[in-house]
């Protein structure tokens, strides 16, 4: 994905509204903290969520269609596609880890714990629940 594309994602996303309800929450061990309000979550393809606090934080995330059963869901950050990113005061980190989810109501409720590290070698972990409004 490029940076205009998300860039305008995130703009549009900031100007109108997701479609989904909730927060992702993370904190990097530097201290740092990120809580989203505006989601948008599409299942085109995969499970897309894209949570925005301001346009300088915001989160992209993406989990496989074909998990079977509601969960909990283990997935890896996606090798080689640098796909999962988490952009911090402007920046953009690539995640590498894990995230767990599980999904509710007919698949248009998902929410878990995420364990990521970005360059550097920090740490970041936390949590989301989305809901499909």
């Amino acid at each position: 994905m490029d940076s205009d594309f998300l860039n305008e994602r995130v703009k549009s996303l900031l100007a109108h509204k997701g479609n989904a309800a909730g927060f992702v929450y993370a904190e990097v061990s530097d201290g740092r903290t990120i809580v989203t309000g505006d989601i948008e979550f599409t299942s085109v393809g995969s499970y897309e969520i894209w949570a925005v606090s301001d346009p300088q934080n915001y989160f992209f995330l993406d989990f496989p269609l074909s998990v079977v059963g509601d969960g909990p869901h283990e997935v890896e950050a996606p090798n080689n596609t640098r796909s999962w990113r988490l952009t911090l005061d402007g920046v953009i980190y690539f995640l590498e880890g894990v995230a767990v989810f599980t999904l509710r109501d007919d698949r248009n409720t998902l929410h878990g714990v995420l364990d990521f590290v970005i360059e550097g070698g920090l740490r970041v972990v936390g949590g989301f629940y989305i809901r499909r409004k």
